[in-house]
């Protein structure tokens, strides 16, 4: 099932203004955690998946090719390194993880915005900085903080280990 999140007026980082879908189903099940275990596992999961996505961050970059700008590696390495691992280590483990009962439409809306950013980073257009990274999940970590999902937020802070 795909969700469609084109054509409004707010702007991103990579492919303001372009009319996008978003690919993957953010349509989330009821899973078997009440609210509070379960932004204590999604936490938990989110904090051993950046050690993750961040070792792999580091070997991807590794292997480019250095006569390459750093520039255009640092981009490609976000883009194939940094948002799929975000995607797999994050964002499919929260989906297999179920919401609350009674809480899937609230999930929706955080994993909606995340799913619509990694898709954007990966598919339009190059990012270039940390702070073009966190201005693509900027409503993505709105609504994730506001749920209690700190350790999961795509922000500088977070991002600071694979900074160029």
């Amino acid at each position: 099932m795909a969700v469609g999140c084109g054509g409004d007026s707010e702007s991103s980082a990579a492919g303001a203004g372009q009319d996008f879908t978003v690919q993957a189903s953010t349509t989330m099940e009821a899973g078997k955690l009440p609210k509070a275990q379960f932004i204590a596992r999604v936490n938990k999961t989110c904090r051993e998946a950046w050690a993750i996505i961040f070792d792999n961050f580091a070997q991807y970059s590794s292997w480019q090719d250095e006569r390459v700008s750093q520039r255009k590696r640092f981009s490609e390495a976000i883009r194939l390194s940094l948002m799929a691992g975000i995607d797999f280590h994050i964002f499919d483990n929260v989906r297999r993880l179920g919401a609350p009962k009674r809480e899937e439409s609230d999930i929706e809306d955080i994993v909606g915005p995340m799913q619509e950013a990694i898709e954007r980073g990966q598919r339009l257009g190059p990012l270039h900085s940390i702070a073009e990274v966190e201005a693509l999940f900027s409503k993505y970590n709105e609504r994730a903080r506001r749920y209690g999902l700190d350790d999961c937020l795509v922000d500088a802070q977070r991002l600071r280990p694979i900074e160029s």
